[in-house]
């Protein structure tokens, strides 16, 4: 917990602005695109900021930093040696079953650049795109309200979230962006090509999506609806198919728990 709050100071901090755009307080929005106050979406979204509750927001971040720091030292080794190797790990470690953060191990496959995140060794939360996807939601959020669309959401990204960042299928994406795009498409131009495109990649039904959607739950409770319709604009820059439908269910859940 202690590790985990000392990133929630500065999440919290602006949740008094996401609330004040998305019940249209502000007075204006200074995103690309304005909102569209008038709408369903506004006003569904002016609803739903209403019912926030700032311990809750507070537990469901501090809840994802943990899971981040707890997942990450074998993140990378779950994937090139699988189940087998993380108990091989675990066991050797003498944390098996784990009961708390992972420890960490010289001189095995658990590489010194994430030691970091291992029992004994943490200090803040470090930085990793589960949490970076949050906060970028988060942006997207304080900039358009309920207004952004997948442009928005592109356009985000070319700002706020370097490339060398992203995996997979927002890699791909973001390749796929930098090669097509106009070159004022970050000052709020056209795209220049059928921005679709960029969902057109060898992981778009993989879990990237999913990471993106937490926010626009807790920023919707009890609108499940509408949460899983900002998560499917923004999951669509990337993914399709399950890629989608899963990060608009992950919104939506997390809505649906208000």
């Amino acid at each position: 917990k202690l590790e985990a709050d000392s990133a929630v100071t500065i999440f919290m901090s602006r949740h008094d602005s996401v609330v004040n755009i998305c019940c249209g307080t502000t007075g204006h929005c200074t995103g690309l695109r304005p909102p569209n106050r008038e709408g369903r979406l506004a006003r569904d979204m002016k609803a739903a900021a209403q019912s926030i509750e700032l311990d809750r927001v507070r537990a469901a971040w501090q809840g994802r930093i943990s899971g981040c720091l707890l997942g990450k030292p074998l993140e990378v080794l779950s994937f090139r040696e699988g189940l087998d190797g993380v108990r091989r790990y675990l066991g050797a470690a003498g944390a098996l079953p784990l009961r708390d953060y992972v420890p960490f191990v010289d001189g095995t496959a658990v590489g010194g650049e994430v030691r970091a995140c291992c029992l004994g060794h943490i200090e803040r939360a470090e930085p990793d795109d589960d949490s970076d996807d949050t906060l970028l939601a988060l942006a997207l959020v304080e900039e358009h309200g309920s207004g952004f669309g997948t442009e928005d959401v592109a356009r985000a990204w070319l700002r706020l979230l370097p490339a060398g960042a992203t995996w997979t299928a927002e890699r791909a994406a973001y390749r796929t962006m930098l090669n097509r795009m106009a070159d004022h498409f970050v000052n709020g131009d056209p795209p220049g090509f059928d921005l679709r495109e960029c969902s057109d990649n060898d992981y778009n039904e993989w879990i990237g999506a999913q990471i993106r959607a937490d926010l626009y739950g807790w920023v919707c409770p009890g609108r499940p609806a509408l949460a899983a319709e900002l998560a499917r604009r923004d999951a669509s820059l990337s993914h399709r198919g399950d890629g989608v439908h899963a990060a608009a269910f992950v919104a939506a859940l997390g809505a649906a728990l208000a």
